[in-house]
């Protein structure tokens, strides 16, 4: 299931949170995301099957949403000028969800981003 929202604000978080955590309802979920102001608003609840962690400030290299947005840009829109927004919008949405139904995609995406990182840590 893809969530359209037009505009991340404050008060599309919790929307967003309750969809997540009933599917399915009966399982726990930790979600991982960056201090974005949306994510850490002090109004914000978090549904009792959900757990927030929040990274680090300024640490996008271990963003999990980051792996997911370089697949997305490998995969589906990469090098493409698209004729209008809606075509974009479109070739998005059909990229998230054959993420979301292929966990063998993200898990290759997420080799390549660790092998990236222990490359950069042998000649740190």
């Amino acid at each position: 299931m893809v969530i359209e929202l037009s505009l991340v604000v404050t008060v599309s978080m919790p929307l967003f949170l309750s969809t997540v955590s009933q599917r399915p309802a009966q399982e726990f979920s930790i979600m991982v995301m960056d201090q974005t102001g949306w994510h850490i608003a002090s109004a914000l609840q978090v549904p009792t099957n959900m757990r927030l962690v929040l990274l680090f400030p300024y640490s996008p290299e271990i963003n999990p949403a980051e792996h997911n947005w370089k697949a997305l840009h490998e995969d589906c829109v990469g090098n493409t000028v698209f004729a209008n927004l809606d075509a974009a919008n479109k070739a998005l949405s059909t990229g998230l969800r054959s993420l979301e139904s292929s966990s063998a995609q993200v898990q290759y995406h997420w080799r390549q981003m660790d092998n990236f990182h222990t490359f950069e840590r042998n000649l740190g």
